[in-house]
């Protein structure tokens, strides 16, 4: 495990200049970006790498173009992303790789805008990053290569008491791997994490816990799982999500700090918050009794000096839409239904859409569950009367 010196991004690119332009405002001390052309990587400057960004199509390879053999002509950013890391795989350290494309309609399995970690995981990657949001790429390489330079060169393995106290540390539950101190609800939030099945042993052993990594990255931050993102928290607070967003810049913010998720990729895709340190808030805010969500927010009220704004819902669900985005605001389960998407987690949270929504779009309908299958469909217009002689 390496938290000292900056992170070090390669990024390869059959037009280097290209790229040196899309990346040259970083942050001082954030990351080190070095962008080359794929046939300038060698050993050493891979032995450097915590991650590697590679253009999905490359074009610009004469000496790959040339060569009268396949196996040498690797004929997109996958191959070669595949044939990198096998020499990374060779070194005793962690490297990441990520895909970086300017067309991802050659890539994207479903309709859905926001699938970036079901491509990651269909072809042996970490990431996938759009050239066209060059800023949000600085911002979210710098987290995952900061991420990857976290990881041990050792994962405890059979140590499964090592381990569990090393995904403490990485998850920002405990300073270090050897810390004894942790905040009263973390035997909460570790039966949450464990519920969520994470490689802790021969997995993440053989590859310096970068299924670890993947894991969190891929298949926790996209789905409500043991952290809350601001509209699950604003849910479970029964407070719009707009008065959530105000009030955690005042007062709320502050007192929320203590559950607020600040462990390994915590900058990667906003702010989350521990499912379980919340419980654990509200369940101290009501003296350990079940209180009325009025006085609940009368005393949330006092405790901050901020009001807000009630869902006006009795049991807000927060929804998505047809590309698995959350819908803003929450809505009544008069008006909902569960749905079924083909990579929702079986240990994340129900996944739920709303009736106008599924009636409208054939795939969402298409995952509704069976028992509820039922309040989809239209009424059907009255028949028009008979016609009246004139």
């Amino acid at each position: 495990m390496s938290e000292t010196g900056v992170p070090h991004v390669i990024v390869l690119d059959d037009e280097p200049e290209t790229q040196r332009t899309a990346f040259r405002h970083t942050e001082p001390g954030s990351a080190r970006f070095e962008v080359l052309h794929p046939e300038e990587v060698d050993g050493d400057t891979l032995n450097t790498a915590d991650l590697v960004m590679v253009d999905y199509l490359i074009d610009a390879w004469e000496a790959r173009e040339n060569s009268l053999q396949l196996g040498l002509r690797p004929s997109n950013g996958i191959a070669l992303s595949a044939v990198l890391r096998e020499h990374a795989g060779r070194l005793d350290r962690p490297t990441g790789f990520a895909l970086n494309t300017g067309n991802p309609a050659a890539l994207w399995m479903t309709p859905a805008e926001t699938r970036a970690h079901l491509i990651a995981r269909a072809y042996n990657l970490e990431w996938v990053f759009l050239k066209s949001e060059s800023e949000r790429n600085i911002q979210q390489a710098t987290s995952l290569a900061s991420a990857i330079r976290r990881l041990p060169q050792r994962w405890p393995g059979a140590d499964h008491d090592g381990a569990t106290r090393l995904v403490l540390s990485l998850l920002g539950l405990a300073k270090t791997p050897d810390d004894g101190t942790a905040p009263p609800w973390t035997p909460m939030a570790l039966s949450d994490i464990e519920v969520c099945r994470p490689p802790l042993t021969e997995l993440a052993e053989r590859n310096h816990g970068l299924l670890f990594l993947r894991w969190l990255l891929q298949r926790i931050l996209p789905y409500p799982c043991f952290l809350h993102d601001s509209h699950r928290l604003a849910a479970r607070l029964r407070i719009t999500h707009g008065s959530l967003i105000s009030a955690l810049r005042q007062g709320l913010g502050t007192w929320l700090q203590p559950y607020k998720y600040e462990g390994m990729l915590a900058d990667f895709a906003g702010d989350r918050w521990w499912r379980s340190g919340v419980e654990f808030a509200l369940w101290e805010l009501a003296d350990g009794a079940s209180v009325p969500m009025g006085e609940l927010h009368a005393r949330l009220a006092k405790e901050t000096g901020v009001e807000l704004v009630p869902a006006g819902v009795v049991d807000p669900i927060v929804c998505i839409d047809e590309n698995y985005r959350v819908l803003e605001g929450t809505y009544p389960p008069d008006r909902v239904v569960r749905i079924q998407p083909d990579d929702w987690p079986g240990y994340a949270s129900q996944a739920w859409t709303t009736v106008e929504l599924a009636r409208s779009h054939p795939r969402l309908k298409a995952m509704v569950v069976d028992e509820e299958q039922d309040q989809l469909p239209v009424p059907e217009a009255a028949p028009p009367g008979p016609e009246v002689a004139r």
